[in-house]
């Protein structure tokens, strides 16, 4: 009888796992998932850290009484309910929407018209560009100083307009001396952001413009303006965030005075919880301050969404 090869095992002539070159691609993915992963991970950890923790443990807090000394005592719904009736609340909350219509519509337009102005190339754009921007690197506190000083009766301000007005001593000058100094500062910003929406735009419709006979203003409101709706719903929600968050120039140059005209949100919240140790009522207008940032940006972007799709 003839020798015959013993057959074998059909299991021992199947290909691996790794040789099916599915399985390969797999792992392959599944790498550059963990890997990209691993790189991201040291920011996700430091912003639960510093940012999801904190939030959590302000809305932890406003329910409760606490001093930072004593043991916390459960609260309710009480410091939440205070703000309904704190007249102080209500001045901050009216002073930072002051803050707000006073600076940012005149930063933008400034901001826009100058982006306008320098987008085209000419001798000498580099260094306006620069000289705008200057202001934003400057930081706040030294700012804030500076122009605390040039607004000293008999000041340079004063100097410059004839007349001694003691800006950061009365009621009626504070809020616009510092929202002059914050224009000032912040218009290169926005500048730079519009800027970056303006260079986006093809010049082949201006051309066509052009040929049509359009002006320049034609030109800016049927194509620059409906063109840059992305960017002025960045700038507005920015905007938005910054202002009801600012203090600094507030605490620097009037404390949140005269009589608390110059008070905003964020101050108060600042002198309630580390100034009189009331910190479940500083925490509920934490909370109360950051649902309010994240509704009006949501409104916002609903808003610029749906004029988008129209």
């Amino acid at each position: 009888m003839p020798h015959q090869r013993r057959a074998e095992p059909a299991l021992s002539r199947a290909p691996s796992m790794s040789a099916i070159p599915g399985r390969r691609l797999l792992t392959y993915h599944r790498r550059k998932q963990v890997t990209g992963f691993l790189f991201v991970l040291p920011v996700l950890v430091f912003f639960a850290v510093f940012s999801v923790y904190p939030m959590l443990k302000a809305f932890q807090i406003s329910f409760f009484d606490w001093d930072l000394v004593s043991p916390m005592k459960f609260a309710g719904l009480k410091n939440y309910a205070s703000l309904l009736s704190s007249t102080s609340f209500h001045q901050s909350f009216k002073v930072t929407w002051t803050y707000i219509a006073m600076v940012y519509p005149v930063a933008w337009t400034l901001g826009f018209a100058l982006a306008v102005l320098l987008r085209d190339n000419f001798p000498g754009r580099s260094f306006f560009r620069t000289a705008f921007f200057l202001p934003v690197v400057f930081p706040m506190i030294g700012v804030s100083l500076a122009w605390w000083v040039m607004y000293q009766p008999g000041g340079l301000v004063d100097g410059i307009i004839g007349k001694t007005l003691n800006w950061m001593t009365r009621s009626r000058y504070a809020m616009p001396g510092i929202a002059i100094m914050e224009i000032w500062r912040e218009t290169g910003y926005w500048m730079v952001l519009f800027l970056v929406g303006l260079q986006n735009i093809h010049t082949e419709y201006y051309e066509a413009a052009s040929i049509d006979g359009a002006s320049a203003w034609q030109k800016i409101r049927y194509i620059t303006l409906p063109l840059m709706k992305p960017v002025f719903s960045l700038v507005v929600i920015i905007s938005l965030i910054w202002g009801m968050q600012v203090i600094v120039p507030m605490y620097v140059m009037t404390r949140g005075g005269p009589g608390g005209t110059t008070r905003t949100l964020l101050m108060l919240i600042y002198e309630t919880g580390l100034r009189d140790w009331r910190m479940g009522a500083a925490s509920a207008m934490s909370v109360v301050l950051l649902l309010l940032m994240l509704a009006l940006t949501a409104i916002q972007l609903r808003l610029f969404r749906e004029r988008g799709e129209n």
